[in-house]
């Protein structure tokens, strides 16, 4: 494998071989028409720049650690060596992530990928990895820069990276063009995706310019095409890409971008050499009939991709303008698929940021910053942003599982980091002890919040038979306890409590103070079907919720003619895979089932003065659903907490929750990184 990877940079040899340049080359009249057009055209005054990288998942084509090593040994070495003996040649680098991996193995090649970033020869992309920029937070796809762009700077005399690359994944964020630009990032490579050039706007007017060549294998194809039909092909491209140009254009360039994968048949990449020399040697073409035409062709030459996106965008005549989303087609591969490593990544997203903003007022209240352990706070971003949209594969269950792991490894930095920077915090926090033992309650969001908050506490026997619990001015503040256990006197040994805290002001805190006592709150049991807070009226059905009634705005919430709310069913959904495809796969009646069908009733698991929580367990087919609905007595939030257990396996089989609103012309809202749409 290695040899026949290392003949691509080395051999001009294949299927154009054995042509005499000097003579006319013989076409079809179709060729010879599209040749002549793009003689005549404005882009015979210009340039073709070819762009060549290999696509890179960090896993997919094999598992991981073999795929470090493919990138090492039939990719980075050799387009290196080519480098040092083809003064004409140049390579990009979709990623950091593949110079960070590469440099472990060879550190002595430093010096190399310095000088090639020094000429202009090497471009390596501004992040990290590729991610999917819809599946992750917003300071989760800003890491990418500073992972990828910024280290770049530090690392290699202040290489500026202004491109961005993510060529695989169908699906863009809102707000992706507005982290590019406030990146400094100004070039963008996307594909699957309509063919051209556009200025992707952000809402705030920031853009970025984005080049896609429709598919990253759209020049592969040409390059795998027999002599006269590559020049056809090409000479499509031209043409299409000269729309972009008219006579007061300065500058043409027509970009070509070769961007392959080891896996594929690599006859057509060790034909680019051998097809660029066919095409910068054509001077006269003959068609079918003996006609004779001298053409003038805009020649190939190697470079970078923002060398040709800088050219395009200050002297192209029109690029389109595009913004908004653009929903991932991938949803179902990597999101539901993967729940575990999702909601990991997805708890991490909240807490690497808490933790860094508690460290640095930690670090303030300290009056220096020693302790804020910066490297350890980069580590665990890079753990975060690791896995890209390469999940599955050949040796999959491997990727997968390595992706978890990284997940879960920034997840518990972030856990262990905060809790150092609260426990510190609250040590200079005067509370006081006579009140009762101290309850900090800290806020890490910009806006004051009323929310629910359980902690653990413990004591020594016959020190407490119940508590009750006091904010700071002595008020009493209804808490429940729930997981309790007690000594053989029956006293307090260990328990959660649960209470509302209100008013916790942004980026603040609060404390409450927890009181021994022996009061237990007199609350009255709901009966199983009916249940009436502060705010609602709520009716329970078998396999669901029947009603909500809002009190506050006198509307039933509800419309549940055909299915309750929380009511879990399923479908026959048979998936794409990772093959190509335009539309999201559509969900089928065969097999249908849902909780309702089986008529479950609901039972009360917890009951007090905080809230009440009820629980439904049924088999369904395939799984088993079990839903936990949390009632909350003064607070206007309702929960639903729902699991599938005991899944036999079975493929192509969908669940979904209902949600069944009483809603005329209603709006959805949804959350992207860093917005609402």
């Amino acid at each position: 494998m290695k040899k026949m990877i290392s003949i691509i940079i080395f051999i001009c040899s294949g299927i154009f071989s054995g042509i005499v340049f000097s003579q006319p080359v013989k076409v079809t009249d179709e060729t010879f028409l599209l040749l002549k057009k793009v003689s005549e055209s404005v882009c015979s005054k210009g340039e073709i720049i070819l762009s060549v990288t290999t696509h890179q998942d960090m896993g997919w084509i094999d598992e991981v650690e073999k795929c470090i090593i493919m990138r090492d040994t039939l990719w980075m070495t050799p387009y290196l060596e080519r480098l040092r003996y083809d003064p004409e040649f140049c390579m990009d680098i979709e990623q950091v992530s593949i110079i960070v991996e590469y440099l472990n193995r060879h550190p002595d090649k430093k010096e190399e990928i310095q000088k090639g970033l020094d000429e202009g020869r090497i471009l390596v992309g501004a992040t990290f990895t590729q991610p999917y920029e819809d599946m992750y937070s917003g300071e989760s796809l800003i890491r990418q820069f500073y992972l990828g762009k910024k280290w770049l700077k530090q690392n290699f005399n202040g290489f500026n990276s202004d491109t961005y690359f993510n060529a695989d994944v169908p699906g863009r964020t809102l707000q992706m063009a507005q982290i590019l630009a406030r990146a400094g990032v100004s070039n963008m490579l996307a594909t699957r995706h309509e063919k051209g050039l556009f200025d992707w706007y952000s809402p705030d007017g920031s853009k970025v310019t984005m080049y896609s060549s429709g598919h990253y294998i759209d020049f592969y194809n040409i390059l795998k095409k027999k002599n006269e039909e590559a020049l056809a092909g090409m000479a499509r491209e031209v043409l299409f890409w000269g729309n972009y140009y008219d006579t007061n254009s300065e500058k043409i360039v027509i970009p070509a971008h070769l961007n392959y994968e080891f896996i594929w048949d690599q006859e057509p990449v060790r034909n680019c050499d051998p097809f660029i020399s066919l095409w910068n040697s054509v001077r006269v073409v003959e068609n079918q009939n003996g006609e004779r035409l001298a053409v003038k062709l805009p020649p190939f030459r190697y470079g970078n991709l923002n060398d040709c996106m800088n050219i395009m965008r200050a002297n192209a005549s029109t690029v389109e303008k595009i913004e908004g989303e653009r929903p991932s087609l991938w949803l179902y591969i990597h999101g539901p698929s993967h729940h575990y490593a999702i909601t990991a990544s997805r708890n991490a997203d909240i807490l690497l940021p808490d933790a860094e903003k508690f460290s640095a007022i930690d670090a303030m209240l300290g009056g220096n910053f020693r302790q804020y352990d910066q490297d350890r706070f980069n580590e665990a971003w890079q753990a975060k942003i690791y896995p890209d949209h390469g999940w599955g594969g050949k040796g999959g269950e491997s990727t997968d599982a390595i992706f978890l792991a990284r997940f879960e490894k920034s997840l518990s930095d972030a856990r262990s980091i905060a809790n150092q920077a609260l426990i510190s915090i609250a040590s200079k926090i005067k509370a006081n002890r006579k009140k009762g033992i101290p309850v900090v309650v800290f806020n890490s969001l910009s806006w004051k919040r009323d929310d629910p908050v359980t902690f653990n506490i413990g004591f020594d026997p016959g020190q407490a038979f119940d508590i009750t619990l006091v904010d700071a001015d002595g008020k009493n503040i209804p808490v429940q306890l729930t997981d309790i256990e007690r000594y053989s006197d029956k006293s307090l040994k260990n328990t959660n409590a649960t209470f509302i805290a209100k008013g916790i002001p942004p980026i603040g805190y609060k404390t409450f103070y927890v009181v021994p006592g022996n009061t237990v709150p007199d609350v009255k049991k709901p009966g199983n079907n009916n249940y009436e807070t502060l705010f609602y009226k709520i009716v329970l059905g078998k396999g669901g919720v029947k009603s909500i009634f809002d009190k506050e705005l006198n509307i039933e919430l509800l419309n549940c003619k055909n299915i309750f709310v929380g009511d879990i069913f399923t479908m026959k959904s048979v998936g794409n895979g990772a093959a190509e495809f335009a539309d999201i796969q559509q969900p089928e009646m065969e097999g249908f089932d849902k909780v309702s069908n089986h008529s479950p009733g609901w039972e009360i698991e917890e009951t007090g003065p905080v809230f009440t929580s009820f629980k439904m367990r049924q088999p369904i087919r395939n799984a088993v659903a079990e839903t936990h609905l949390i009632i909350y007595n003064n607070l206007k939030k309702i929960d639903f907490k729902t699991a599938l257990l005991n899944w036999e396996g079975v493929l192509y089989r969908e669940y979904r929750f209902a949600m069944p609103l009483n809603m005329k012309n209603g709006k959805v809202a949804y959350e992207v990184p860093f917005g609402v749409l």
